[in-house]
């Protein structure tokens, strides 16, 4: 008999938490909506005005700054290849011709 009762009770409270997760959620309860009539009799939500934020430019140069430092850090990767050798040859070539003359 004990384990029912504590069944019913635990259903009750996980119905009472269920309730109030809905409400936490979805609004119900704390908010004050207001309604009006349109022509067709129906109830609808009045429209409330809002303002948007728009992101001024220092930030969102800050933020292109930021993201492109990190991609430089990220991106450390430098291949090497036959081009990359042959090129520091060809340079050091024309490098010690200029000195020469």
């Amino acid at each position: 008999m004990d384990k029912f009762i504590e069944n019913v009770l635990r259903k009750k409270q996980k119905d009472e938490d269920l309730e109030n997760r809905k409400k936490e959620v979805f609004g119900t309860g704390n908010k004050k909506v207001s309604y009006m009539i349109n022509e067709k009799g129906q109830k609808v939500t009045k429209v409330s005005p809002f303002n948007i934020k728009e992101a001024s430019h220092n930030k969102l140069e800050k933020t292109r700054k930021e993201i492109e430092d990190q991609y430089k850090t990220e991106c450390t990767f430098k291949p090497k290849t036959l081009e990359g050798v042959n090129k520091n040859l060809i340079m050091e070539v024309l490098n010690e011709l200029d000195d020469d003359q």
